[in-house]
């Protein structure tokens, strides 16, 4: 929710001329990031543990 709200900002505010493309960018990767790490870490600790 709130990072569609976070693009959805971020694409008007480029509209309306503000250089805030490339922050919108890092900002909205961020949940994926995180997602991405929790699987890897998982993968990883549950391959130590056998």
């Amino acid at each position: 929710y709130r990072q569609g709200q976070l693009c959805a900002n971020g694409i008007a505010a480029v509209g309306n001329g503000h250089d805030v493309g490339t922050k919108t960018l890092i900002l909205a990767a961020f949940p994926e990031l995180y997602g991405i790490l929790t699987v890897a870490i998982t993968f990883l600790v549950t391959g130590l543990m056998k």
